[in-house]
């Protein structure tokens, strides 16, 4: 049961799917109560950073 390489990579990636989904579900509280109410906010930052990344690669000097 053991011995088959392929039944040990399947066992290996369920295991790290696992884990991560596990890592993901203890943010759930976090996004919803801390990230969610400044969405705005962190979308305007985004956009002005975009915006100044944008204006210092394609400037001519």
């Amino acid at each position: 049961m053991f011995s088959n390489p392929f039944y040990v990579l399947l066992l290996t990636v369920g295991w790290g799917l696992h884990s991560v989904a596990t890592i993901l579900d203890s943010f759930s509280g976090w996004v919803r109560y801390t990230l969610v109410p400044h969405s705005w906010q962190i979308g305007i930052a985004i956009g002005v950073a975009h915006l100044v990344t944008t204006a210092m690669t394609t400037s001519r000097n």
